[in-house]
Formats: structure tokens, sequence, C-alpha cells
């Protein structure tokens, strides 16, 4: 059984994905015997009546056809290391111990940063990119972020 753990992306207004979300939903070749778990919570604010996890879930139930029994979700965390740290703990009170981490590619490097300082007990990862054109700002952003984190968090 693989446990698939697909991170969040801030959503746009009235509870729209933004196309590197959907990227990510679309990453990964799920099987009936597969688990997946969705996580964020509602960043986008007043704009937004859902969290990314309600959104992510009900667009797997319907777009991809996947049974809602077999989707887990993590909808309170708000930022990266909010789901790195919530995703552990879902697992830990599922008894998952291993799970594959699909985000953007540009998300990578800080995701993969930020999970070998917490070192969750109990769960191992793997990691998997989805590819998606990301803006330069974007990819600035992220580095300035990874900066950040390697220099003691924020």
């Amino acid at each position: 059984m693989t446990v698939w753990v697909v991170l969040g992306h801030r959503l746009k207004p009235r509870n729209k994905m933004t196309r590197a979300l959907a990227r990510r939903l679309h990453h990964f070749a799920f099987k009936p015997h597969d688990r997946v778990m969705v996580c964020g919570g509602n960043a986008c604010g007043g704009a937004c009546t859902h969290s990314e996890a309600y959104v992510m879930r009900a667009y797997l139930v319907h777009a991809r056809g996947i049974p809602p029994d077999r989707i887990l979700l993590e909808n309170r965390s708000m930022t990266t290391v909010q789901n790195l740290v919530r995703m552990a703990r879902v697992c830990r009170a599922h008894r998952i111990t291993r799970v594959t981490v699909i985000t953007s590619d540009w998300h990578m490097p800080r995701v993969r940063a930020i999970w070998r300082t917490l070192r969750p007990s109990g769960v191992a990862a793997r990691f998997s990119a989805s590819r998606d054109t990301a803006k330069s700002w974007r990819a600035r952003e992220e580095r300035r972020k990874l900066r950040a984190w390697r220099r003691g968090g924020w």
C-alpha cells in the first residue's frame, strides 16, 4: 500500500484551485489499496469558505474517482512546516509508517530541508515533485524561504 501525501497550495478566491495544486493532484497513480492524505488549511482567508484539504478531497473524489474512505484530511495547517508536522501526527494516529510526499518542483527543496530538520519519529518519507512552470518570482521566493529556514527558520 502506498500512502500519497499531497501538500496544499493557497486557493484562489471562491475555493478555486491553482494550476500548481491541480498538477500535484494528478502527479500520482492511485491504486485501489492506496490511501491519499491531503494537507492544507484555509490560507485564502475570507475569500474562501473551505480548506485546501477539503477542496482537494472533493476534486479527487469527483474528478479522479478516488473513494472518499481512501482519503485522509489534514485541514488545519497554514504553512509548509505545519503541513509536515501535522501530517506526521495523522500518520502516527493511523499507524502509517511510510509516505510519498508530493509537492511542486519549485517547492521541493524547502520541503526536504524542513523534513530533514524535523525528523518526525515513526514516519519515513519519499518525495516526488510535480512539474510546474513556476514564474521566476516564485522560484526566487522559494530560494529566499529556504535560506531563511537554513538560518534558523521563521
